[in-house]
């Protein structure tokens, strides 16, 4: 049984994880099957673009076979995503999948000029940020990665901290 916390309160459906510790720093990069912004929309009742080349010919999220295209995006303000990179921004990608409709508890809070989305978040607080985009191929750009880092640091700070149930997420 997980004891009474202050916890923000969790997103209805969440996979386990995000359910019994909202406020569990979680990033999700990559809009495919085994992480991501995408698989965490679906997972919370929201859906895919199966094959963005079928609504969007001109895209150029996959130029080639293994070849990373870089995608452009706006931030929304006062996300996880605008804190961390600004405005504006681009990453490498290799969509081929898209979000399309997003879940409740969840905000678009990225996306590029023709709509794709790149990344969202949830709407109850916490830390957790999916991404659709490859920030992991741009070895020069850290800004996530350093966010989240930071985050969990807070995390564990706040945890450690805390009188009240110091163990909950041991």
């Amino acid at each position: 049984a997980v004891a009474a916390s202050n916890a923000a309160p969790a997103i209805p459906g969440a996979p386990p994880m995000i359910a019994t510790s909202p406020k569990l720093p979680l990033w999700l990069a990559c809009g495919r099957s085994r992480g991501g912004g995408a698989p965490i929309n679906v997972a919370l009742g929201g859906s895919l673009i199966q094959h963005i080349p079928d609504v969007n010919p001109e895209a150029q999220y996959q130029p080639a076979p293994g070849v990373f295209g870089n995608v452009e995006f706006t931030t929304a303000p006062g996300s996880i995503s605008a804190d961390l990179l600004g405005p504006r921004a681009s990453a490498p990608c290799y969509h081929h999948q898209a979000m399309d409709s997003i879940a409740d508890g969840l905000y678009v809070t990225a996306a590029a000029a023709d709509g794709t989305v790149e990344a969202l978040e949830t709407t109850s607080g916490g830390w957790v940020l999916g991404v659709q985009f490859h920030p992991e191929q741009n070895p020069d750009d850290l800004r996530l990665f350093n966010g989240f880092v930071e985050a969990a640091l807070n995390y564990r700070k706040e945890r450690t901290e805390s009188p009240v149930n110091v163990h909950q997420h041991v």
